[in-house]
């Protein structure tokens, strides 16, 4: 990473903060997860000094434009895409969902955070470790060397007075135990990829009509075709009527998977101008985020020009 990110990592008394399993040392400007340094840019080194720093507060958008880029223009595209990058390096180590976003508002660190100011001195010989690794010339590493390699390097062992079957052992261990790290990072990275939306119908709508099942299919697809949304399977969605109006239709999602996010199909076929109407609904809370309507009678749109408009507007708004 260079340099430190702030000026506050370059005070030796500056604290560390703890959260997850992560620690972040601000003099030496790294994060480590259980002692072992998580390879972040300088940006999104900045970006997790600012969540960390808050506690579980909001860091809203504008204070992050302020702390990150001061005095220059940088889209919301910019803020978007460099949470995104921080959340694929925090998932490589942490299956936790750590950072949540608040819509039109900020950022927000889930996990409780300790500030401790002892943390800094103690972690003092790894940062060392971490910052040889990083000025090393590329040309010196191994293809596919991480940090946590060069640090475990320079711990010297009597290998020498060790017997061949307890060095074949040690060898075999470091093997399967950076074969199990490698299968979890990319699972982990699957399962981190995708927004999962759930889709349901509004109350009233015939779901066996041509034009309902039309429209639902478009939506499926062009879920499939973004990079960072995708739809729930029915099997998993169980639609139940609640107790106080059979009209309001609770969604309830099995132990086998978890959603932030419904999209309500609501068609009027029976109206003297058939109408088609989206919701995106927050799964938590049942409030309602985003909604647009379309007159397939009288519009010049088309439904699947509409469909399109919508799964857009929600990758935008969800990211």
């Amino acid at each position: 990473m260079g340099d430190s990110p702030t000026k506050s990592l370059e005070n030796p008394q500056a604290p560390s903060f703890s959260s997850a399993g992560f620690v972040y040392d601000t003099q030496r400007g790294t994060l480590f997860f259980d002692t072992v340094p998580v390879k972040l840019s300088p940006l999104l080194t900045r970006i997790i000094e600012l969540l960390l720093s808050h506690g579980d507060s909001l860091v809203t958008r504008q204070k992050l434009f302020d702390s990150i880029w001061p005095n220059q223009i940088v889209s919301d595209d910019a803020l978007t895409r460099a949470m995104s990058d921080l959340r694929k390096s925090l998932a490589q180590f942490s299956e936790q969902k750590l950072i949540e976003t608040l819509p039109k508002r900020g950022y927000r660190w889930l996990e409780p955070v300790t500030m401790n100011a002892e943390t800094s001195q103690d972690l003092t010989g790894l940062s060392v470790a971490a910052e040889t690794f990083k000025s090393e010339p590329s040309s010196k590493r191994k293809i596919g060397e991480r940090p946590h390699t060069e640090a475990l390097r320079s711990v010297r062992f009597p290998l020498k007075q060790l017997p061949l079957w307890a060095m074949m052992l040690i060898s075999l261990i470091i093997a399967m135990a950076l074969l199990l790290t490698a299968v979890k990072s990319f699972e982990l990275r699957i399962k981190r990829d995708f927004v999962p939306i759930a889709i349901v119908s509004g109350a009233g709508v015939d779901k066996q009509s041509k034009l309902y099942s039309q429209v639902e299919n478009e939506i499926k697809q062009l879920l499939l075709n973004t990079e960072t949304l995708r739809y729930l399977a029915s099997d998993i969605l169980v639609i139940e009527p609640t107790e106080h109006n059979s009209n309001n239709l609770l969604a309830k999602i099995s132990n086998r998977a978890t959603v932030d996010w419904m999209l309500m199909i609501d068609i009027d076929e029976n109206a003297p101008n058939q109408t088609l109407h989206f919701s995106l609904i927050e799964a938590s809370t049942g409030l309602v985020h985003y909604s647009k309507k379309l007159d397939l009678s009288n519009s010049k749109v088309s439904s699947t020009q509409f469909n399109l408009q919508v799964v857009n507007d929600i990758e935008r708004f969800v990211q």
